[in-house]
């Protein structure tokens, strides 16, 4: 990848998942490398290094992460999200956690409007949602119905 190449969109997700799961606990270049080379297939450890590296960059450029001894970095807590429409919205200081209760998980679909990403309710709680789940909810969310049984 040259300087000049964006990041791809599949980086950039897994880089805030990785950013929401690590918090404000420190961490190493090599644990954020290989979070990203498992993200991606095929896997190329020397590429998600680069990555690593410019996601380093930038976020140390923007004041949201900080040296936090001699080979570990600290993320900033930020005082608001930008969600992948542009919008902004605050954030908590600590986890808050989001329970549904119900005797059919299936029918649930959860996104994060930051990072895009679709969960799908399961006998054992929340997982990647299918493929069909998500353009169950795309079709119910565009007025077209869900075309479930």
């Amino acid at each position: 990848m040259s300087a000049r190449q964006a990041i791809p969109r599949w980086a950039q997700t897994a880089w805030l998942v990785f950013a929401d799961r690590v918090g404000e606990k420190p961490f190493r270049r090599q644990q954020l490398a290989d979070h990203l080379n498992l993200s991606r297939r095929p896997r190329d450890f020397n590429e998600a290094l680069h990555l690593a590296d410019g996601f380093l960059r930038a976020a140390a450029k923007r004041g949201e992460l900080v040296k936090a001894g001699h080979v570990h970095w600290a993320l900033q807590r930020r005082a608001v999200r930008r969600l992948a429409s542009g919008r902004e919205v605050p954030a908590h200081p600590g986890d808050c956690e989001l329970k549904v209760s119900t005797h059919a998980p299936e029918k649930y679909v959860l996104v994060d409007l930051e990072t895009g990403e679709a969960w799908g309710g399961g006998a054992r709680g929340w997982e990647r949602a299918t493929q069909a789940a998500c353009r169950e909810a795309k079709a119910l969310l565009e007025g077209r119905g869900g075309g479930g049984q």
